[in-house]
């Protein structure tokens, strides 16, 4: 039985790794080659470090269907080198049979839990500092000393007389949308919140001309929204740890709290389902086994993500909901399957 099991597990274990190193240089090298188009001139160390930070999120994005994929390719692999037929004469039914690759579901949805309640919060709040990092070096080194530039993002034309380590001196500001003329000693950008930035401007005055009549207004301080181009403005949640989750109250939140929690519970289901859709064939080839298990995948995680929505918005109860959700799943496509055999084989 031990042997069985470790040729079976570590047989779809090879299968997800490799899965997940396919999936996670096309999904990261593309979230890197769209920052690398926002942020000019990053270093090679903020290079590696971005790869760092985006990986915790690679991790629970991939690791569902890579664990699919190795599923139905471990199932497929049995069955076309007539394995599974050894394995039935040996005396061992489909239970014991496929219990190696429930184990590695717990495992993976093990790792999504603690990974995504976290390992992933501190990455992504890790990641807008970096952001932040190069966003403010690649603003202020745009700047040539005296001369006027325009930022069309932004709307803006802006001018200083001096930069030095990230602080303008003696700044004017033409904001052509609002058609207001900003002047101050100094000025810097500021990290208000993950992902959101703004211009501060210090000891200054504002100029607003509206037809024939103008305004002119002291002030010590004054905050410019900068355009957020490099990231999706996110909510707080998605930085915030578990334990920090348990603490606040909301639909938002305790949908959130259960669905990183339910992740081992949701991967023990999705190996379960998987298993219904074993290629049963020598015949069948892997190319079926990709393509169901891809087909499986995306109705499954459809139909978990529709019902995360819906807890969010206070529509159904979120600890009811995920606990429930994937054994309820199963249980129709188990019947669902049943009732096709069984009409398959009346005919």
């Amino acid at each position: 039985m031990r042997l069985l099991f470790s040729y079976v597990f570590l047989t779809a274990l090879r299968f997800q790794f490799a899965m997940f190193g396919g999936f996670s240089l096309l999904l990261i090298g593309q979230q890197v080659i769209r920052l690398l188009e926002k942020l000019p001139n990053i270093e090679l160390g903020q290079l590696v470090l971005l790869v760092l930070y985006i990986l915790p999120d690679a991790i629970n994005d991939i690791s569902p269907i890579a664990l699919v994929l190795a599923v139905l390719l471990t199932g497929n692999q049995l069955y076309s080198q007539s394995e599974i037929y050894i394995l039935k004469n040996a005396g061992y039914g489909p239970l014991r049979a496929s219990l190696p690759l429930l184990v590695l579901g717990l495992v993976t949805g093990l790792v999504m839990t603690v990974n995504g309640s976290y390992l992933k919060p501190v990455s992504e709040l890790k990641l807008s500092e970096l952001v932040f990092d190069v966003t403010n070096a690649n603003f202020t080194s745009y700047l040539i000393p005296g001369e006027f530039r325009n930022i069309n993002s932004l709307n803006m034309t802006l001018s200083a007389q001096d930069n030095r380590n990230n602080v303008l001196k003696n700044v004017f500001i033409h904001h052509q949308t609002s058609n207001q003329i900003i002047t101050g000693q100094r000025a810097y950008i500021k990290n208000i919140g993950p992902y959101n930035y703004s211009l501060v401007v210090e000891d200054g005055s504002t100029l607003v001309t509206n037809g024939s009549t103008s305004n002119l207004t002291q002030f010590a301080s004054y905050s410019i929204q900068l355009a957020r181009e490099a990231f999706r403005p996110r909510n707080s949640v998605e930085f915030m740890d578990s334990f920090e989750l348990y603490k606040h109250k909301g639909n938002f939140t305790l949908a959130e709290f259960h669905w990183r929690l339910s992740r081992f519970w949701y991967c023990v289901f999705l190996v379960s389902i998987a298993l219904l859709f074993v290629p049963k064939t020598p015949r069948a080839g892997t190319s079926l086994a990709i393509f169901t298990g891809l087909l499986m995948y995306f109705v499954y995680n459809k139909i978990a993500n529709t019902c995360y929505s819906a807890a969010a918005k206070g529509d159904l109860n979120p600890v009811w909901l995920f606990w429930w959700l994937y054994p309820t799943l199963y249980a129709v496509v188990l019947s669902g399957t049943l009732i096709i055999r069984r009409v398959r084989y009346a005919f």
